[in-house]
């Protein structure tokens, strides 16, 4: 058997591409280490706010009955998860306060959105887990649409609330993930 220089190129440069993708498992926990910037967690005054950004192929992975046949239609939106936990007193309150229960449940929709160079994204997908009772944290999955792929920097914000008396900004530097064997 005779191997040519064009060859042995070709499988040093298969076995280098192999060995830079991530196995799903590897992915997701990368994704979810807050070193990789992909997580957030911001305190301010007595509330603590977790903000998940979620990549495609992370949407993939982590949504079952989901497969490739989807990436382009989730490519077409930035998805996040939220989470605020709250003081016990704004617990308390939000039993005993119908309007506030009606804005966390769609009012704050308005308040939410990115901010990627001069665009401002509202928020086009919204979902609340109302857990806020029972745990003291509001839950939220959102959505936003996705103006362009090769964003690497953006803000994502939360205006005067409910929650705020000012606005919240979160930077993400590096939207930028590794390459997935996706199955």
């Amino acid at each position: 058997m005779k191997i040519t220089y064009k060859g042995l190129l070709f499988i040093l440069f298969s076995g280098m591409f192999v060995a830079c993708s991530y196995s799903p498992e590897k992915y997701i926990a990368w994704v979810q280490n807050p070193e990789n910037g992909l997580k957030k967690q911001v305190a301010y005054q007595n509330f603590v706010i977790d903000i998940q950004y979620k990549p495609t192929d992370y949407m993939l992975l982590t949504n079952k009955g989901a497969d490739k046949s989807d990436k382009n239609l989730l490519d077409s939106m930035q998805y996040y998860s939220l989470s605020m936990r709250v003081p016990k007193e704004f617990c308390q309150q939000m039993e005993n306060n119908q309007a506030l229960r009606d804005y966390l449940s769609y009012g704050f929709q308005e308040d939410i959105y990115i901010q990627q160079g001069n665009d401002s994204l509202p928020c086009v997908l919204f979902h609340y887990e109302r857990t806020l009772a029972m745990k003291c944290v509001a839950s939220y999955v959102l959505g936003f649409e996705n103006l362009s792929q090769d964003v690497n920097q953006e803000r994502f914000m939360i205006l005067k609330s409910a929650f705020f008396s000012e606005p919240i900004r979160i930077a993400f530097s590096n939207l930028e993930t590794p390459e997935v064997l996706l199955p």
